[in-house]
């Protein structure tokens, strides 16, 4: 499980389930259940960065070659005052 993503603490808990003697079936899917959606909200997160990532890098040559244009601009604009 731990190859799943599944915390250590997570996988200690579990541990601790299935050592009882009573039935902790439901307790196991339900640890299971909040560990998977801890990953699906990295996963979401892990997304947005790498889309914002490739919006950069789609737009990287445009927004470098504004870049200079303003600075060049902005010292030329400084030798005439």
């Amino acid at each position: 499980m731990r190859k799943a993503g599944v915390s250590i603490e997570a996988l200690v808990e579990f541990v601790e389930l299935y050592r009882l003697k009573t039935d902790t079936r439901a307790a196991q899917k339900q640890l299971l259940v909040e560990q998977r959606d801890k990953l699906e909200q990295q996963k979401r997160e892990i997304e947005k960065t790498l889309n914002y990532l490739n919006y950069k890098l789609d737009n990287f040559e445009s927004h470098v070659l504004n870049y200079e244009i303003e600075k060049l601009h902005y010292k030329i604009d400084e030798k005439d005052q």
